[in-house]
């Protein structure tokens, strides 16, 4: 590519990489400030309804506290109560009055003050109702309620289904107005009031409801009932949409915990209170109680950003959603954007146009001077080059190649003289390499001599090794011949060997060897000739030793076996004798426990006498009492009989009673002498029977204690019996394992005994052995060695 295309494309792209990057920053900078402005509106805009709702939601609490502590409300609610309980059947009177017989038609039924009745309820409905109706209407209530504390509902403004009825037993026990009342009822003074969400409530048409409710109370505390208002649906839909038009594209709404619509959105035509779901990412943060700015795509598929925050009421939590299209936001960014661009394509316009322009002023001479070079390159020095008057970078270059043209003309005039003298250098040069040749070739000839007349010497080396290795072969089969008749003779047995012949020097040790070896092993064989006699003899005695031991040990086993029969039968008897000392043992406790319980026995019976001697003394006092009244009654009969001795004719008959008293004093006095004397016997009697009681009591305690010690003895008696049958059980397993390792030795001397037969027979087979050798008997163990 030419530097006429290069030049202006760079310029060119450097000028639309500036304005790329310089746009690119400038938008995003102007993006980022654009968006941090937008969020701050949208944001400003979302805290609006929250700070309405948090304000009327504060206006709400405080009337209902002002009402349930003001005086006409307290006078109302004991008016209302007092004439509802006189009448007979409140429900059907009062709404066939106030709701059926009014003329006003459904939803303005609370314009009528009084039914005309003349009752006393009417009476007092037309005094309170103009004011409730009142506060109604300046705090665009939907309704209020009075409620007595049995749950009547004794007064409504808005006049609906409800009114009349009781809401612990009626139809609307059920509903969020019975809950509330019923919690309500049993708050303290000065409680936080009961609050209910919103929820579909029948006596209303099923249309969405929220109750708020509190007790009221006179001023010595007691509770008359409850007051509670029917949350304002239009000033809560006020307070959320002040703000918002409904051709605006910013959309307002409060939103509770199911994720049902509390308030109606201006942007859609239905009611969506209680209607409408809300399920996104802005909810669920505020209803989390989290403030803050959140993308998504609502529920028609478009992109918005939300700002949101949680709005908190008497333990309730809504959230409080401001929702922009995300489209409305970006779209002066994006505007912004498309200027930057236009801007960008305009700059890099004219940045081509100046970029063409300047290149050709650049490139055109630059041609020039490229031509020129071409021809110096092809070594045409005589080619013009153009004279540049230009006092910039192309006319320095232009002058500098004149400069370059001239220095290397004289350059190929220099290399042509020093190419010719290179070509002589080189002609003097071959010279004197063919005259080095000529030499090498005659030192090559004078060496050829040399290496022939070494190759005949060396030829002469090996004939004479040749005839030496000749020579040492056969001095070696004679060696291998003399060692080989001398090893078949020893094959055949005969000892009586040895090499004498005379070997070459290098083999001497070899016949010497063999000569030590014959000896040596003439001193083995008859070593083992004689070992082999004593071991025959050892084996011999070993042999009987095995068979007298083997006999003792049978002997020994059958004295351990019947040793261990006689133990057995002994542990059996042991056993027999400790079961019967057992036996005796628990008769002899048994009898303790007898002897035990006789005592216990004969101490009752002690007991007993000592009572009866007790009570022996207890009738000698009652009996001499008994003796002394008669005594006393026989005196009072005597005195009886003289006065009515001196009465006369008149006494005589309480004469005859008093003598009869006499008479019967006298029998008590005589009956009473006896018992004594019977008693006297029986404590008599009844003390000899307490000595032998406790005579009797003390034998036996003494035979009780001898029983006990008779019973210890017996228990150490067994406790020994018991070490007798553990020591013969030791015994018996000594007895069994002295039995198991005697027959293990008898199995022991039978192997023993097979082992010294089988040595006996090795024995014979090593003298058999022993005895195919010749020339070893008596000769001599040091013999001399041979010497060369």
């Amino acid at each position: 590519m030419n530097l006429v295309v290069k030049l202006p494309a760079f310029m060119v792209g450097l000028v639309a990489v500036a304005i790329i990057v310089t746009s690119v920053a400038a938008y995003f900078m102007a993006r980022n400030a654009m968006m941090r402005e937008v969020e701050g509106r949208l944001t400003a805009v979302s805290q609006a309804p929250a700070a309405r709702m948090s304000d009327l939601l504060a206006t709400i609490d405080a009337d209902l506290n002002a009402l349930t502590q003001d005086r006409t409300v307290i006078e109302a609610m004991r008016a209302f109560s007092g004439a509802f309980a006189h009448m007979d059947a409140p429900e059907a009177e009062l709404q066939r009055n106030y709701i059926e017989d009014n003329p006003n038609p459904t939803g303005e039924k609370h314009l009528l003050d009084s039914a005309a009745t003349g009752s006393s309820y009417d009476v007092k409905h037309g005094t309170y109702h103009p004011g409730f109706r009142a506060r109604l209407v300046a705090m665009d209530y939907y309704d209020i309620f009075l409620i007595d504390p049995e749950g009547n509902i004794v007064y409504t403004v808005f006049k609906e289904l409800d009114y009349a009825t009781n809401l612990v037993t009626g139809p609307w026990k059920d509903s969020d107005l019975g809950r509330a009342f019923r919690d309500a009822r049993g708050l303290a003074p000065g409680a936080e009031p009961i609050f209910y969400d919103f929820a579909p409530y029948a006596p209303s048409h099923g249309a969405a409801a929220a109750f708020i409710a509190a007790p009221v109370f006179d001023d010595l505390g007691t509770s008359l009932g409850v007051l509670a208002i029917q949350m304002p649906v239009s000033r809560i839909n006020a307070a959320m949409n002040a703000a918002v038009s409904a051709k605006g594209s910013v959309a307002t709404y409060l939103v509770g915990r199911d994720g049902l619509l509390r308030s109606d959105r201006v942007d859609t035509p239905e009611n969506d209170i209680l209607a409408t779901q809300a399920d996104n990412p802005a909810v669920a943060a505020a209803l989390a109680g989290q403030k803050g700015l959140e993308v998504y795509r609502d529920a028609s598929g478009r992109t918005v950003e939300a700002a949101f925050t949680p709005l908190t009421f008497h333990g309730t939590t809504w959230g409080v959603v401001t929702e922009q299209p995300r489209s409305d936001l970006v779209g002066p960014i994006n505007r912004m954007g498309l200027a930057f661009v236009v801007i960008g394509i305009v700059a890099l316009g004219a940045a081509t146009l100046i970029a063409l322009g300047l290149s050709r002023s650049i490139a055109a001479p630059i041609r020039l001077v490229t031509n020129a070079l071409s021809s110096i390159a092809q070594r045409d020095y005589q080619a013009e080059i153009p004279r540049l008057d230009r006092g910039d970078e192309i006319g320095r270059m232009a002058d500098g190649l004149i400069v370059m043209r001239d220095a290397l003309e004289a350059a190929e005039i220099e290399a042509r003289e020093a190419e010719e003298a290179r070509l002589a250098s080189a002609e003097r040069d071959r010279q004197r390499d063919l005259e080095e040749a000529e030499r090498k070739r005659v030192m090559a000839a004078e060496e050829h001599a040399q290496q022939m007349q070494f190759q005949k010497e060396r030829e002469e080396d090996a004939k004479r090794q040749q005839a030496e290795r000749e020579r040492q072969a056969e001095e070696l089969a004679e060696v291998v011949k003399n060692l080989a008749r001398s090893l078949k003779d020893m094959s055949d047995g005969d000892l009586n060997v040895s090499i004498d012949q005379f070997f070459a020097e290098e083999y001497k040790p070899l016949r010497l060897d063999f000569n030590d070896a014959v000896r040596g092993l003439k001193e083995i064989v008859s070593a083992i000739s004689l070992s082999t006699e004593t071991i025959n003899a050892h084996v011999a005695e070993i042999s009987n030793a095995s068979r007298d031991l083997a006999r003792r040990t049978e002997s020994s086993a059958a004295s351990i076996a019947e040793t261990s029969e006689t133990m057995r039968q002994m542990r059996g008897q042991v056993d027999e004798s400790t079961r019967e000392i057992g036996t005796v043992r628990d008769e002899a406790v048994e009898a303790a426990e007898q002897t035990r319980s006789s005592m216990k026995a004969v101490e009752h019976a002690e007991a007993a006498m000592l009572e009866m001697e007790s009570s022996s003394d207890e009738i000698v006092k009652i009996i001499a009492v008994i003796d002394d009244i008669a005594f006393q009654t026989n005196l009072l009969a005597l005195n009886a009989g003289v006065e009515a001795a001196r009465a006369g004719e008149a006494g005589r008959g309480f004469a005859v009673v008093a003598s009869e008293v006499r008479a019967l004093a006298q029998r008590a006095t005589d009956s009473a002498g006896e018992i004594n004397r019977l008693i006297s016997t029986t404590r008599e009697q009844v003390k000899t029977g307490v000595g032998l009681v406790r005579q009797n009591g003390t034998e036996i305690a003494q035979i009780a204690d001898r029983v006990d010690t008779i019973a210890q003895k017996i228990d150490v008696v067994a406790e020994r019996a018991r070490d007798q049958k553990n020591g013969i059980d030791e015994v018996n397993i000594a007895m069994d394992q002295l039995d198991g390792v005697t027959q293990q030795n008898a199995a022991m001397f039978e192997e023993t005994t097979a082992a010294t037969q089988a040595l006996e027979r090795s024995v014979g087979e090593l003298w058999h052995l022993v005895g195919r050798f010749r020339g070893w008997d008596g000769e001599g163990k040091s013999e001399a060695r041979d010497v060369a």
